[in-house]
């Protein structure tokens, strides 16, 4: 019987339910074991999906190889904490805005941070409305 309906937020609210502060951790058992003398069907199904993942990636390799590991690392670690969710009762750890706004928060400013750094120009000529006369430039980029 439930009594109230944002039971499943609480993430003590009964002993049969306690599993909000596990999602944590569940997610780490779906990496496969990639030491075993024989391979299974999942390590060998993620290697194939990693395989697909990082042909995607291949068109905008440049210099660095290594920032592409680090997207998909991320990008892995989020599907697989997000898939934890469709177990009943598990209120993820995604959910909660005390993780979310801070990696995205961190992952925008490092992408904002370097173009900035990088590509100050470009970045300087987002900040100007497309068709602005050449006179008011130098005051969009100070408006904006």
């Amino acid at each position: 019987m439930m009594s109230n309906l944002f039971s499943i937020f609480d993430p003590h609210s009964s002993i049969n339910y306690s599993f909000n502060w596990v999602s944590l951790i569940i997610p780490l058992l779906f990496f496969p074991n990639m030491f075993w003398m024989k391979k299974s069907k999942l390590f060998i199904f993620w290697l194939t999906i990693n395989q697909f993942i990082l042909k995607e990636f291949d068109n905008f390799k440049k210099n660095n190889y290594n920032n592409i590991y680090i997207f998909l690392a991320i990008l892995l670690i989020l599907l697989t904490i997000n898939f934890t969710g469709l177990f009943p009762y598990i209120f993820t750890s995604t959910s909660h805005m005390s993780i979310t706004l801070p990696l995205s928060l961190s992952i925008w400013l490092s992408i904002m941070l370097f173009y900035w750094l990088k590509m100050t120009k470009l970045s300087l000529a987002h900040l100007v409305p497309l068709n602005t006369p050449t006179t008011l430039m130098m005051f969009m980029v100070l408006i904006e």
